[in-house]
């Protein structure tokens, strides 16, 4: 694994605290993510990619291992709720994130394990050329500064 994988990425998802814990904690263990357009992580993230998960205005706090991920498309307000029905036990969305999801046609469920954690990730000032505000990053597999390493779960 000390090569790059060719068309294989590394992933930075930009969470709000209260979501830090819960995936440190094994509680949460779906990162989803809704949109009006096909946009990162959609079409972008696959199994057995690494994940790495950064607090919204602070930093590093996790990684861990992309295991299997749903795209849906088309939705309305009712798919968006048979979503939540389905899924919320492991995305642990609060309230506000659902109402937000609600108009949204696109989404993206990333189920991951092996949540491991660290206080460094990719550097994204280097990486994310200009998109630093955006809430997920798909970045070059020779991003991750793990690349190579072994990592104990």
């Amino acid at each position: 694994m000390g090569t790059s994988r060719p068309g294989r990425c590394v992933h930075v998802a930009i969470v709000q605290s209260p979501y830090a814990d819960s995936i440190l904690s094994g509680e949460k263990t779906i990162e989803a993510r809704f949109a009006r357009a096909r946009r990162a992580p959609y079409g972008r993230v696959h199994a057995g990619e690494r994940l790495y998960f950064k607090r919204c205005s602070g930093g590093y706090f996790a990684v861990a291992e992309v295991v299997r991920v749903l795209m849906l498309a088309e939705l309305n307000p009712v798919a968006v709720g048979d979503v939540r029905d389905a899924f919320d036990d492991r995305i642990r969305g609060m309230d506000a994130f659902w109402e937000a999801a609600g108009d949204r046609r696109y989404a993206t469920l990333v189920t991951f394990a092996g949540v491991v954690a660290l206080d460094a990730g990719p550097d994204l000032d280097r990486w994310a050329r200009g998109a630093r505000r955006s809430g997920w990053h798909a970045l070059p597999d020779r991003a991750d500064p793990e690349r190579g390493r072994q990592r104990v779960a």
